[in-house]
């Protein structure tokens, strides 16, 4: 869980990716700029919060790896994983299989806990 604080804009939450998650009434989350001005809301927790923000920022290249990653099985998504774990162990990855890397730890994460895309 991120650690919440106090920014020089006066916003009280976790700075993900240029936005602010913030706690909202009732234990919702939302999202919003510098400005204090509401991107979303009524989100369920953080997780879904940075998977929001994630989609939000994403390009359509982005959005179209995370849609094919989002349609394999967990299976297929564990074996991509530990591949990308034992490359980046043996020789490291590039910028692109970085991004790669993040997102399939994320979809797999969120297909564990039966989330929609």
């Amino acid at each position: 869980m991120a650690r919440y604080r106090t920014y020089k804009n006066g916003i009280y939450g976790h700075r993900y990716k240029g936005l602010y998650i913030i706690k909202a009434e009732k234990g919702n989350f939302s999202v919003v700029d510098e400005n204090n001005d509401i991107i979303l809301e009524s989100l369920y927790d953080y997780d879904d919060c940075e998977w929001a923000i994630d989609k939000e920022l994403a390009t359509e290249e982005e959005l179209t790896i995370m849609q094919n990653l989002y349609s394999k099985e967990i299976f297929q998504l564990s074996s991509l994983f530990v591949e990308l774990m034992q490359k980046r162990e043996r020789e490291g990855l590039d910028e692109k299989e970085k991004k790669l890397y993040a997102f399939v730890e994320k979809v797999r994460k969120r297909k564990a806990d039966d989330r929609k895309f």
